[in-house]
């Protein structure tokens, strides 16, 4: 576990038997967003000069940042594997990182407009990078080559999300379009139409191919994930703030914005 205060202090725990691991660099002040890898031996994050951070646990002291940005980073993803790591800094260019030499791999350019939301695909070298002008792009992180434009969205994109293991993902823009994608061949497989205003939530279960959302018109939407198709829906008198699939296989568990919380049963 990671844990980070006010106070400066970033700390890495034993959740087995509660104990302090490490403190990484506690003189210096960070910011939140801090990531650590599947293996639990990479921690990445942005420092107090918003810049990417990164310490291999097997000497947690020597913290390095990772040079190259000219401006403060808004966007970072690091790998599940901790070997790679991608970025933006308000702008519309992107970084790949190789975090075994703590040296910049690639850089990506080709957005139009700033970069608003990164997503890394271990399992295909991939990833996925989106624009405040709508534009969705697939890149090799192998070789920092573009592989395909996801072309459909007229409007800022808010969410990027896995939709499984596998090549699938979703997105979300301003107007509240929803698009399931593949990125192994760039085509978009399915629309999620009927939210009034934008969607502000977004859980997929791609073990009953369905995929839960929520939206500023105050409803809680299921859907069928493969092909768009509307399940159920449920009105609420305040809007949604967060949701989860329950462990009952029909049940969702969702919070609104005056407190409560409603269990839902399709």
């Amino acid at each position: 576990l990671l844990s980070f205060s006010n106070d400066g202090f970033l700390k890495l725990w034993d959740l087995v038997d509660r104990s302090l691991i490490a403190d990484l660099d506690p003189q210096i002040r960070y910011s939140n967003g801090f990531q650590l890898d599947s293996d639990g031996k990479v921690v990445l994050g942005v420092n107090f000069d918003a810049q990417p951070q990164l310490w291999h646990l097997d000497s947690p002291d020597n913290g390095l940042t990772l040079q190259g940005h000219s401006q403060g980073v808004s966007k970072l993803r690091l790998s599940r594997d901790g070997k790679i790591a991608a970025s933006a800094a308000g702008g519309s260019e992107i970084f790949i990182w190789d975090l075994q030499r703590a040296e910049l791999l690639h850089r990506l350019a080709g957005h139009g407009a700033d970069v608003d939301a990164l997503l890394l695909k271990d399992s295909m070298n991939g990833l996925v990078s989106a624009a405040h002008d709508g534009s969705i792009k697939v890149w090799s992180t192998s070789d920092g080559m573009l592989l395909f434009d996801l072309v459909g969205h007229t409007a800022w994109i808010t969410h990027l999300r896995n939709a499984d293991k596998n090549g699938r993902i979703l997105s979300v823009d301003g107007t509240g379009a929803v698009f399931l994608w593949d990125i192994q061949t760039g085509e978009r497989l399915a629309a999620f139409e009927g939210h009034i205003g934008t969607v502000t939530g977004l859980v997929p279960r791609p073990d009953a191919n369905t995929l839960l959302t929520s939206g500023s018109d105050k409803s809680v939407r299921v859907w069928h994930l493969d092909n768009g198709q509307q399940l159920a829906r449920f009105q609420l008198e305040q809007r949604p703030v967060s949701m989860v699939f329950s462990g009952v296989e029909n049940d969702i568990v969702v919070s609104n914005a005056g407190g409560a919380v409603h269990f839902l049963r399709m």
